[in-house]
């Protein structure tokens, strides 16, 4: 069927022609596309996003250029978390110029589900399994790395621990404090 086009007058399309109506609907179309990282340039900053697959082959048939993802923070502060590929995204096209967007990562899919069902819940899990969360419900701060078999390591200049209870230390294997002097109880 050949395509209909809009004639160009003021009844039909307010004076905008059919280059007009279809650069405008292209547009439209493009302002906010789900798609999945297909590529990712990690030095740059930059990810290919597969906007469109083929459904038997998953090959793209819409690739965009090379565009930023969104972070927290890139000012003073900044804020490093890179979209991995086949993680799903939005990308965000200002004007509705694909290759003036930018990814917004985080969509959850079947491939990546949620990792929580509770909303007082702020939780990271990392591949390997290692989780640090926050339950403000229960007022309490987990970092959990055992089933990753890993390690926690701080580095400051001073360190004060202050607890209103008790502190309890358990280790499975041995406890060494090294210092020039130790007060206990001083």
């Amino acid at each position: 069927m050949a395509p209909q086009w809009l004639e160009r007058g003021d009844a039909t399309t307010s004076g905008v022609g059919d280059y007009e109506a279809s650069d405008h609907s292209r547009r439209h179309g493009n302002l906010l596309r789900v798609g999945r990282v297909a590529e990712a340039d990690y030095p740059k900053g930059l990810i290919r996003v597969a906007i469109e697959e083929d459904e038997e082959s998953g090959e793209a048939l819409l690739l965009t250029d090379w565009i930023p993802w969104l972070t927290q923070r890139a000012g003073k502060d900044r804020f490093w978390w890179a979209p991995e590929v086949g993680e799903a995204v939005v990308v965000m096209a200002p004007s509705g110029e694909i290759s003036q967007g930018f990814a917004m990562p985080g969509a959850f899919s079947t491939d990546y589900p949620q990792i929580e069902d509770k909303e007082t819940i702020q939780k990271t899990q990392f591949e390997d399994d290692s989780i640090i969360q926050y339950d403000r419900e229960a007022h309490e701060y987990k970092i959990d790395l055992t089933a990753a078999q890993g390690r926690i390591v701080i580095l400051v200049q001073e360190a004060q621990v202050e607890a209103q209870g008790d502190v309890n230390v358990t280790a499975e294997g041995n406890v060494t404090v090294t210092a020039s002097r130790i007060d206990l109880n001083p």
